[in-house]
């Protein structure tokens, strides 16, 4: 969630949330209405680039996939409480888990997830290296699970898939 969270941050969403809040303070008039419409297509995709900075963060598809079927809701806070009125209205869950799938097969998360497992296992060599040997113990041969996949996706294909997905150009 605060992956996600930094995420609208840094794509500067807050532009977007903004005019909605506006928006939906004002009586319903063809002025409201027109923001909101006009908008529409554009706050429909905030999420996904929210869901990519939460995936990017947690470094696990299957947590990010957890919390955006179930999103944590606020202590205090019911469900049917959770977002307000004027909140943009986001992708559907089911197009924001295939997203986030996609994305999960490009380069740009194999790479991250490549660096995270090197200095885990760099991080694990150091304990190890400090730790007390037991005589007879041989190092284990395992290979580096820190590698990029072959067959891993561009972030331009996975845009493109998306793009034509949602019908936005």
């Amino acid at each position: 969630m605060i992956g996600s969270g930094l995420g609208h941050l840094h794509c500067d969403h807050g532009v977007y949330f903004t005019a909605h809040l506006l928006a939906g303070r004002r009586e319903a008039n063809f002025g409201t209405q027109a923001v909101r419409s006009l908008l529409s297509p554009w706050t429909g995709v905030l999420a996904f680039s929210a869901d990519r900075a939460g995936l990017l963060c947690c470094g696990s598809l299957e947590r990010a996939i957890a919390v955006i079927e179930d999103p944590p809701v606020p202590v205090g806070v019911g469900a049917a409480e959770s977002e307000p009125p004027w909140w943009p209205r986001m992708a559907s869950t089911p197009e924001r888990v295939r997203a986030l799938q996609e994305f999960a097969r490009s380069t740009v998360f194999a790479r991250l997830s490549a660096v995270r497992a090197r200095k885990r296992d760099q991080a694990r060599g150091e304990a190890l290296a400090e730790a007390p040997s037991v005589a007879g113990e041989a190092p284990a041969n395992e290979p580096p699970a820190f590698h990029v996949p072959e067959d891993a996706w561009s972030l331009a294909r996975v845009d493109a898939r998306l793009t034509a997905r949602l019908r936005l150009l």
